[in-house]
């Protein structure tokens, strides 16, 4: 985003506080792209620490901290100690400095800016292996990341628990998270530049436009019960074009005609397009039937593991694997959630499973589920035992020492 598309708008009338324009008495809610704006927050989070407000208070006065792009990388450095598992596996070199060409990608400006992120840093913070001042980044990323669900909204069911990315209805938490993004927007600064950025005013412009959009709906069309905040972006136009240049072939400037043809194909192909990659066939038919025939499962799940859980395996699973890490560890800790993933996927309804692989209690390995935690009143997530925790990390630990010594003589991996 830039000033010259805000200034056009300007000229037509509308503006922060008012963001439409009126033709022939009719509104027109203008918005900026929310996936940009991710992006333009990012780079500037790269180059400049934020001044921002926090929760704290004395005397009616609000306290101020600084949230520091530092903070991320050293919980990346802390979080990539773990030797099997870590709270953010989707976090990567290419998200803590990315060059030119990776700074347009809108994913990896989503994914240093996610839950998963903000938890482990929580998490991290907690055991002290982070500075308490790192709160105020975490905090700055947790809000983050709500707002794009919120902007980002395409589902009436709650996504991965996340409630913030529901479609937008009157019992939705979006106006009151809105309210406090609009107050954070004028509140912040990015210190040492000369400048408020345009995208700092332009998420306040854009949070007024999704608010006016829903009020008008909601208020002169009955039916209309919610609102796919996903509509609002112009992926789908980048999306159109994309196939509609797929189609032109290597004709990267086609004229009006040639367009209008790519269209109809586009349209004609059901707005697909298979794209080209440059990897070698890498002969996985073995690979995929093995998968198959894993992943399928039995005719009657209960049953089957009913009659494989005797009494001599109810045995062996209370009995606890050697672990040498301290249930406080991050190792421990990442471990139990993938535990937790495991039991909330596989369970069904065997109660034998539930006593041995459902903990009763919570445990000091389950600090960073209970960040993973969306609300603090209702626990959508599961607390895995000690001993599944242990038998988990004791295989992942058993799979890891077997591929760094036997995997290259296969080919899976090079020997480095």
């Amino acid at each position: 985003m830039d000033g010259v598309n805000k200034r056009a708008l300007s000229i037509l009338g509308a503006s922060v506080e008012q963001p439409y324009i009126l033709l022939n008495n009719r509104e027109v809610v203008t918005i900026f792209d929310t996936p940009h704006l991710l992006k333009c927050f990012r780079n500037m989070f790269l180059k400049y620490d934020i001044k921002c407000p926090t929760n704290i208070t004395s005397n009616d006065q609000i306290g101020f901290g600084v949230a520091k792009w530092s903070h991320i990388k050293e919980f990346y450095e802390t979080d990539n100690t773990n030797p099997n598992f870590v709270f953010a596996p989707c976090l990567k070199q290419e998200h803590l400095n990315p060059n030119t060409k990776q700074k347009m990608k809108v994913k990896l400006a989503a994914q240093v800016l996610s839950h998963s992120v903000s938890a482990g840093m929580y998490a991290k913070i907690s055991q002290g292996e982070l500075s308490s001042e790192a709160v105020t980044t975490a905090n700055v990323i947790a809000n983050m990341d709500k707002l794009f669900d919120c902007v980002n909204a395409c589902t009436p069911d709650l996504r991965r628990g996340k409630p913030y990315s529901t479609n937008m209805t009157n019992n939705t938490p979006y106006l009151t998270h809105f309210t406090l993004m609009k107050n954070f927007f004028k509140e912040i600064t990015f210190l040492g530049s000369k400048r408020a950025p345009p995208s700092q005013e332009g998420w306040i412009w854009s949070i007024n436009g999704i608010e006016r959009i829903w009020r008008n709906l909601s208020s002169k069309h009955k039916s209309i019960k919610c609102l796919e905040t996903r509509r609002l972006q112009q992926d789908p136009l980048e999306n159109l074009f994309g196939c509609i240049r797929a189609n032109c072939g290597c004709n990267s400037n086609p004229t009006a005609g040639q367009f209008v043809a790519g269209l109809k194909t586009a349209v004609l192909s059901n707005l697909s397009f298979i794209g080209t990659g440059n990897c070698e066939e890498d002969q996985n038919q073995v690979i995929l039937t093995n998968f198959k025939s894993l992943l399928s499962p039995p005719t009657d799940t209960h049953t089957a593991y009913a009659t494989i859980l005797t009494d001599e395996l109810e045995e062996s699973v209370n009995s606890t694997f050697e672990c040498s890490l301290e249930e406080s560890s991050g190792e421990i800790q990442a471990c139990a959630y993938v535990c937790g993933f495991i039991v909330k996927n596989n369970l069904n309804k065997c109660e034998i499973c539930k006593k041995n692989f459902v903990s009763e209690t919570q445990e000091r390995s389950h600090t960073f589920i209970d960040f993973k935690e969306y609300s603090d009143l209702k626990k959508s997530l599961k607390y895995a035992s000690k001993n599944l925790i242990n038998c988990i990390e004791s295989s992942a630990t058993m799979i890891y020492d077997f591929l760094e010594a036997e995997a290259y003589k296969k080919k899976i991996k090079r020997d480095n």
